[in-house]
């Protein structure tokens, strides 16, 4: 369907929810890692990869690989891996795997709905760990730096370059780089 770039969103927003509810809080890099920002073990905890098959039937095929009990390395980086346990916390694998379905299920239907793509949208920017920030897109075209503004409807990341005061570019495909405040 037109909604397709959206399922990562979905399970994204499934996954952020379910780790709430164990007391941990993460969001979302754009366009699909799960980071801790604060905490004893900040780092990147999920990666999202969805894949839209034209069929028949035509399907999204989506995977979540979450990191429960990985080592973490004392490297100081910002962003290397980090897990539930690392964060001080412990869950059961299938008790969590149980949740974020739940709750992706209850987003795709949500999602089906008239006006769910709007919802699901704004779920995904108040997850967002990217909105607002100064950025670096390392985009097929070349880079783009600049504030992260907004994500539009089909999941393109909107930067608004340095020095540039209204317009923004869409940025559909690329590495992003959190950067430090000018």
């Amino acid at each position: 369907s037109e909604n397709h770039p959206l399922v990562t969103a979905a399970l994204a927003v499934a996954t952020i929810d379910a780790l709430a509810g164990i007391g941990l809080s993460a969001a979302v890099k754009w366009p699909n890692d799960l980071v801790v920002e604060g905490g004893p073990a900040p780092g990147k905890l999920a990666g999202i990869l969805a894949e839209y098959v034209s069929g028949p039937p035509p399907a999204v095929v989506v995977g979540l690989g979450l990191n429960l009990t990985w080592p973490v390395r004392d490297d100081d980086s910002p962003l290397g891996a980090t897990s539930i346990r690392a964060c001080g916390h412990k869950v059961d694998r299938w008790d969590m795997l149980a949740v974020i379905l739940a709750g992706f299920d209850t987003c795709l239907e949500d999602l089906a709905k008239v006006g769910g793509s709007k919802r699901l949208r704004s779920e995904q920017v108040a997850r967002s760990a990217t909105l607002g920030r100064r950025v670096r897109a390392e985009t097929p075209s070349g880079p783009v730096e600049g504030t992260a503004v907004d994500i539009t409807n089909d999941g393109s990341l909107l930067i608004r370059p340095d020095g540039q005061a209204s317009q923004s570019v869409p940025v559909t495909v690329g590495d992003v780089t959190h950067l430090r405040p000018v």
